[in-house]
């Protein structure tokens, strides 16, 4: 679940995300872009999740936040 308190900047949370999941390309063999790449792709996963758990009906401003927020995030993964 979405916790209330957001305590990292988008992009701080985009590359918190992505250094996540680094590991577990560990086993895979195509250089670190292809890490980088997987890693992206599996945060990306975990924000599209997140935010299908966001109601669209009866938004309250925390979870219209909450929502901008995560979309943010995304958008700072796909920039990194």
């Amino acid at each position: 679940m979405i916790t209330e308190t957001i305590e990292l900047e988008p992009k701080e949370k985009a590359k918190q995300l992505i250094d996540t999941f680094k590991f577990a390309d560990i086993y895979f063999v195509g250089g670190n872009e292809t890490m980088l790449q997987n890693a992206k792709n599996c945060a990306l996963l975990c924000v599209n999740e997140l935010l299908d758990t966001v109601p669209y009906i009866n938004n309250t401003p925390t979870q219209v936040r909450k929502r901008i927020y995560y979309m943010d995030v995304r958008e700072e993964i796909r920039n990194l």
